[in-house]
């Protein structure tokens, strides 16, 4: 993820993570094992984006830059 970009997708990213999580959570009871599996995974990477983008964000605001 740039870091022109950084910021909106890595808020969307988080959006959708959060929709997610809701609406796995209101229908928990309803899902199977296989269903459960794609969902945590599509979590995952929702997460693994926005938070490698936000910890990158943070050390270059502290002078660390990472390229």
């Amino acid at each position: 993820m740039s870091r022109e970009n950084g910021f909106p997708e890595a808020c969307r990213q988080a959006e959708q993570l959060n929709a997610l999580l809701v609406v796995m959570n209101i229908g928990a009871d309803e899902l199977d094992i296989t269903d459960l599996n794609t969902l945590v995974t599509l979590a995952i990477d929702l997460a693994g984006g926005s938070s490698c983008w936000l910890m990158e964000e943070q050390r270059r605001r502290e002078g660390k830059d990472v390229a």
